[in-house]
């Protein structure tokens, strides 16, 4: 169940939004179970961008962990590229909150209101800008979800055609801090003339899928 929560870890603060805003709704399944859901919205100027939503566990997953997450990422864009400047993590569960924030690399962690010394970070694309501002199947070999980094290296990048919705298919190798190996396949599709990720397989370490709704 902790490992479902990773799945579920795309999420970003409530709040307005932006007139140019999409706001993309995901279900989670492992098997085919659903466990929880995500809605994701994305403000995007000409030289910035803003990512902010929440997600959350659904059905047995939802009653033994009551786990629900926050979070937002920031940043700059130069030749469309994401150039991340901050993000933020709320994480709650049972008995437990995170909260997670990363201001021109520094770091702040609190667990349960008391303050913890924070990991190092060697990437500074977190995994909010890399999934939803993609660069087609190009991205850096380091990425992070506040709380874990990620080693990436792509195997595979071809034109979809067997999933509706979906023009490229990007497949990687992952691997963690603990040396966990994780396969990794991005389906991406077009939305408001966004690059999206219309649908996120994971098997190995972690193991589960993410589908766009809809």
């Amino acid at each position: 169940m902790v490992r479902t929560a990773k799945i579920l870890g795309l999420c970003l603060l409530l709040g307005p939004l932006a007139a140019q805003a999409t706001t993309l709704d995901y279900d989670a399944y492992v098997g085919k179970s659903r466990v929880g859901g995500a809605e994701i919205t994305i403000e995007r100027q000409a030289d910035s961008y803003l990512i902010r939503g929440r997600a959350w566990a659904e059905g047995l997953f939802k009653f033994l962990t009551k786990w629900r997450s926050h979070f937002t990422a920031t940043g700059r864009l130069e030749g469309g590229a994401p150039l991340p400047e901050g993000y933020s993590l709320i994480e709650q569960a049972r008995n437990k909150v995170k909260e997670i924030s990363l201001k021109n690399g520094e770091m702040t962690y609190v667990k349960n209101g008391r303050k913890r010394a924070p990991r190092t970070l060697s990437s500074k694309l977190d995994l909010l800008s890399a999934l939803f501002l993609p660069n087609g199947c190009d991205t850096s070999p380091n990425i992070h979800n506040g709380k874990d980094q990620f080693y990436l290296k792509l195997t595979r990048a071809e034109q979809a055609t067997e999933l509706p919705g979906a023009t490229l298919r990007c497949e990687f190798d992952v691997r963690d801090d603990d040396n966990q190996q994780i396969r990794a396949v991005v389906w991406l599709g077009e939305r408001d003339g966004l690059t999206i990720p219309v649908q996120l397989d994971l098997a190995g370490a972690l193991e589960g899928t993410l589908k766009l709704r809809a």
